[in-house]
């Protein structure tokens, strides 16, 4: 085992703590189907976000956009997850320029909507502990985004929390907490 690999597996035992798993992700369709428009979500990665008053500022632009029922911003996951109701919702490209307008940066777009077959991707948070500084948080960071089936991974080091999107085919939440005990 190379000295590299031997401090990265070190470092894994901070990875301790309960998972917590969110709701699948799904991939964004093209066009949402008239049955699937009468309710959907769009959940929003935004960059930027540092505080409650950036969620309020936010969720202001975002309410305003055609058929939107309800908006729930997650500073640790710098996600809003936007609810649609009705026959009709924003574009992307509506979205994208309200988040813009609030003076923040859009970034990914996934469509969920109700009734949808579940995907196969799920998203776990694990409590960090041990962490002394960003050096520690990158290299947990690259460790989990090498493992087969992860497909990101963001290790929050003042928050003491990593946050892992994965494939469950490839690799569980659980077996990722396991492994890094």
């Amino acid at each position: 085992m190379s000295g590299k690999l031997r401090i990265l597996r070190g470092m894994l035992p901070l990875l301790l703590g309960v998972i917590l798993l969110a709701p699948p992700l799904a991939a964004t369709p093209p066009a949402l189907a008239a049955d699937d428009a009468a309710h959907s979500q769009a959940v929003v990665t935004v960059r930027g976000m540092a505080c409650p008053f950036c969620a309020y500022g936010l969720k202001k632009h975002l309410i305003a956009l055609p058929g939107v029922k309800d908006v729930h911003v997650d500073l640790g996951k710098s996600q809003v997850t936007i609810d649609f109701t009705g026959g009709s919702h924003a574009s992307d490209a509506q979205i994208q320029q309200a988040v813009r307008d609030a003076g923040f940066t859009p970034g990914e777009i996934t469509w969920q909507a109700a009734g949808a077959p579940p995907s196969s991707f799920k998203s776990a948070e694990f409590n960090v502990e041990g962490m002394r500084c960003e050096y520690c948080a990158a290299e947990i960071t690259t460790t989990l985004e090498r493992h087969k089936g992860v497909k990101s991974a963001d290790v929050d080091l003042t928050a003491n929390r990593a946050t892992v999107i994965c494939d469950s085919r490839a690799v569980t939440p659980q077996a990722l907490a396991e492994e890094g005990r």
